[in-house]
């Protein structure tokens, strides 16, 4: 077998098996082939030495190896491992590192979440270097990893079959983090190949000690290395700092042993590393001697002996400890009150160095505590976008800075930023707390603005009364700016459209909409449109959404509401039946909420799968699906599963519709958007238990659309009446089928109804009445309005009573069954929907028609055949070399969506590379 290199990096004792998986996974990597490695175990097993040999490994064949460590101290910034590792700075010659560096130091106040956007564009970097040739990113020590850095990792594992990036991951097992666990569900699902290091056994251990002495250890040590446990670290570090004039004085622990080893460094030299140890993993040089008042070259010789030593090693222009436990023990030994003190000193020198915001809060947040007044009245006068770019540090030192003795001269500033960033990250009752603080202060833009955040804390947190209230007051206090008075009356009457108090939420719309346009406020005039979209019919309401977001602007405030209405403009472009006009608003969506880092982009991707499922882009509808962020709101999760089931079931894969089935069977349906996008879980149990032939169950699950009590919660039902009306004939359930009709009825009878509603009240009143034209009509309308498998289930009722028709009239309208059967089964083969196909013949069957055998192309499942066009264009354009983020500009769709596009074309042609992609389609070419 031919290695990378030619020749083998250095044997790792005991590490045999472990290191022909890395010679493996290296190998592919040469090869062009994407892989991911996790590796797992406790601290000085060996996860970093595994680490080393493969990059060096990598390294040797001329291939990038980039390592970003996760730390302790950076767990509140994200990104910030990663950033470092790729060299992302704002004096970068590269546009788009720039660009990602601008984001997370809060340069860029269009953004809404400066994570998200920040490790989209990193994603998109990542992207770009693969583009160029293969590479080796390792993030080592997630236990330590902050959020986006975590989910950055499980994107990029997602990802690994499409470009040449060998992505490693380590972590310490005993980390149970919500973002780990999730990296280790991708990683039990076979996202990766896994490495856990057990310990060495005893002749290992003496054959490292040897390596290390140059010679076997006495009996004396030997005895000792017996106690490690078979930790490597471990036994390095007794065998370092062993002393054979005390041999019975061996350390008990790894953290003894390496206190033993630092000891015999020089005092100078340990007290220089102790204040090092405060400054993380790896320090610069500079900065080192700022915090300790010294001069660079006065520190020549102390950090010669460390790095002699190996307590430090050189990592391009910086230091670094060789592991983090030899910084924790240096830390330790600092008395917590006297750590504490210097963390609070070295803030203040980098603060007045000028250094950068997450360097100087750091260290303030491992000062505990109250803060000094320098600190407050930094805080006081940072840029909110700063503090929007690290929200988690932020609160904790807004907060301490709130509480501090010295906060009396900043009071307004600290409250509305706590108030804002409270609420960026949902925290609702804290925002509504500090809004209300300072909402008494004298400044009247301050005012209008804190009572605007009390109101939209409220209602997000269903506290109704109380926003309207507010609302209320702040609408009659003269000394209200007009423009924030008029932002908060367009939020007031969203309140009422959210009670259903739509006469009333009109009315107050169309006041602020008044008041907006005068004030030329496009903010407020956007969200009185997206008001009066809620209350208007569904042309009308398009029009108002169109309207809203002509003019808005680029700020994050207008790229959050920009995001609203594009997810209602996408629900009312599907109920309208406009299915060209939908997919190009999906591409705009998702383009816009990648480069603002929007929170809601969970819901764009799920109002564009619904739509493509309603449209009979099935497979497009999968890669929204797919393309999800997977911590979502549980709305957006029961769509998730519920939809991925659905069509899974329609296709007659059970083991996946019982996947994700299962997948939210933990996730309570009371109310709210979680019981209106429950419909597609509930239709996916229907069909499992039609396919069983229990129809009554399948009626019983549907029937929960009947339930009387639900008003709000069903407005979404007209989607499975037909299907329930269907069934319930069936089952001779008169009652059932007569509540359904009468139910689907009631509710296109609103003056607001929509197309969709209309048409699936036309066709259940018409299955009810068995009135074949109607049925007929009824297919025809949907099929025009884009609405497949409503076309599709209409004209299978018409075959099946034609053909009934057909049994009793000696004329008979068997032809016309025969045709309208293989009408209803060209759209269920488009759609792959062969569940939907077998029920159909097997219902026809019974009267003695059958679809002739040319009457479909069967829909094949894997190869060429099987892609759609799009993915045909995208396979196409890997095969001219272009990454993800070129073909996502080539077809204008997002990057994540160009992402999974290529995934599934992977899939689908059974091909492990983006190599073999391209070979493959050169082949046919």
């Amino acid at each position: 077998m031919t290695h990378v290199g030619g020749v083998r990096s250095q044997r790792l004792v005991g590490r045999e098996r472990e290191l022909a998986v890395l010679w493996s996974l290296a190998d592919d990597l040469a090869a062009g082939k994407g892989r991911a490695l996790w590796i797992e175990g406790e601290a000085g097993i060996g996860k970093s030495a595994l680490c080393d040999a493969l990059a060096s490994e990598v390294a040797q064949a001329g291939i990038p190896v980039v390592r970003a460590v996760a730390q302790e101290l950076l767990q509140p910034f994200p990104l910030r491992p990663v950033i470092q590792a790729l060299s992302i700075t704002t004096s970068s010659a590269d546009p788009l590192r720039r660009e990602i560096a601008e984001l997370l130091s809060g340069g860029d106040d269009r953004v809404f979440d400066a994570g998200l956007a920040a490790a989209e564009r990193t994603l998109e970097l990542i992207d770009r270097h693969c583009a160029a040739g293969p590479m080796m990113l390792a993030f080592e020590d997630l236990h330590w990893a902050d959020p986006p850095t975590a989910m950055l990792w499980e994107r990029l594992a997602e990802t690994v079959d499409q470009m040449p990036l060998l992505l490693v991951g380590s972590c310490r097992p005993y980390a149970q983090r919500p973002e780990l666990q999730r990296l280790r569900d991708a990683v039990d699902f076979g996202a990766a190949t896994v490495v856990r290091p057990q310990p060495l056994d005893m002749d290992d251990v003496l054959e490292l000690a040897a390596s290390l002495l140059g010679r076997a250890p006495d009996e004396a040590l030997a005895a000792g290395l017996a106690d490690t446990g078979g930790n490597p670290l471990y036994a390095q570090e007794l065998v370092a700092g062993w002393n054979p004039e005390a041999p019975d004085a061996r350390p008990g622990s790894l953290t003894a042993a390496i206190t033993r080893r630092l000891a015999l460094l020089g005092a100078p030299t340990r007290e220089v590393l102790r204040s090092a140890a405060l400054l993380g993993e790896e320090f610069a040089v500079p900065q080192l001697a700022a915090v300790i008042d010294r001069r660079p070259a006065e520190l020549v010789d102390t950090l010669a002996e460390a790095l002699a030593d190996g307590t430090l090693i050189a990592v391009d222009d910086r230091l670094a400890f060789r592991h983090e436990l030899v910084r924790s023990v240096l830390e330790e030994q600092l008395a917590p009150p006297l750590r504490a003190g210097l963390h609070a000193q070295f803030a203040a020198v980098l603060a007045g160095s000028g250094a950068d915001v997450d360097v100087v809060a750091r260290h303030l947040l491992a000062g505990g505590g109250t803060l000094d007044r320098w600190a407050v009245q930094w805080l006081a006068e940072l840029p909110e976008a700063a503090l929007l770019a690290a929200p988690g540090a932020a609160l904790e030192l807004l907060g301490r800075a709130l509480r501090s003795p010295a906060a009396a001269g900043w009071l307004t500033p600290l409250g509305v930023r706590l108030a804002v960033v409270s609420f960026a990250v949902g925290q609702d009752d804290e925002c509504e707390a500090a809004a209300a603080e300072v909402a008494s202060a004298d400044d009247p833009e301050v005012r209008g603005r804190m009572l605007l955040y009390r109101v939209r804390a409220a209602s997000r947190q269903g506290r109704t009364a109380q926003a309207l209230d507010v609302a209320a007051a702040a609408v009659n206090d003269p000394r209200i700016p007009a423009l924030w008075s008029t932002r908060i009356r367009s939020r007031a009457a969203g309140v009422l459209a959210k009670e259903g108090r739509h006469t009333e939420a009109q009315a107050a719309a169309v006041r602020a909409l008044s008041d907006a346009t005068a004030l030329a406020d496009r903010i407020a005039v956007a969200y009185s449109r997206l008001v009066l979209a809620h209350t208007s019919g569904p042309e009308e309401a398009l029009s108002h959404l169109e309207d809203g977001l002509t003019g808005l602007g680029w700020d994050a405030e207008s790229n959050d509401l920009r995001m609203l209405l594009l997810n209602n403009k996408l629900a009312c472009l599907n109920n309208l039946g406009r299915p060209e006009a939908f997919r190009a608003a999906v591409h705009e969506s998702l383009i816009v909420g990648g480069r603002v880092g929007a929170g809601r982009i969970g819901r764009v991707e799920t109002a564009a799968a619904m739509g493509s499922f309603d449209f009979g882009d099935w497979d497009e509808a999968m890669v929204h699906l797919d393309a999800m962020p997977p911590a979502q709101q549980p709305g957006v999760t029961m769509v998730r599963h519920g939809l991925t089931a659905l069509i899974a079931a329609h296709r007659e894969d059970w083991v996946q519709a019982r996947h994700h089935i299962a997948a939210v069977a933990g996730l309570p349906i009371t109310a709210g958007d979680v019981r209106i996008l429950s419909g597609y879980l509930v239709a996916a149990r229907a069909i499992r238990a039609e396919a069983d032939g229990d129809l009554p169950g399948a009626v019983a699950e549907l029937s929960v659309w009947l339930d009387p009590d639900m008003s709000y919660d069903a407005k979404e039902r007209y989607m499975w009446l037909p299907d329930l009306v269907r069934l319930a004939l069936a089952v001779a359930d008169a009652d059932t089928a007569r509540a359904a009709a009468d139910s689907a009825d009631a509710d296109a009878s609103a003056s607001s109804a929509l197309p969709r509603q209309i048409t699936a009240a036309e066709l259940c009143r018409a299955l009810l009445d068995d009135d074949v034209p109607a049925i007929r009509r009824t297919a025809e309308v949907a099929a025009q309005r884009g609405w497949l498998l409503l076309a599709a289930a209409a004209h299978e009722e018409a075959a099946v009573r034609l053909a009934a028709t057909g049994d009793l009239s000696p004329t008979g309208d068997l032809a016309a069954a025969r045709e309208t059967l293989n009408e209803a089964a060209r759209i269920y083969a488009s759609l792959g929907a062969t569940w939907d196909l077998r029920r159909a013949d097997a219902r026809l069957r019974t009267h003695g028609i059958r679809r002739g055998p040319r009457s479909l192309h069967r829909r094949s499942a894997t190869g060429w055949d099987a892609l759609t066009p799009t993915e045909q264009r995208v396979a196409s354009l890997v095969a001219d070399g272009l990454s993800n983020p070129e073909i996502a500009n080539e077809l204008y769709m997002s990057r994540r969506t160009a992402q999974t596009h290529v995934s599934r074309v992977l899939r689908k042609l059974d091909v492990s590379s983006r190599m073999d992609l391209m070979r493959s389609v050169h082949r046919t070419r």
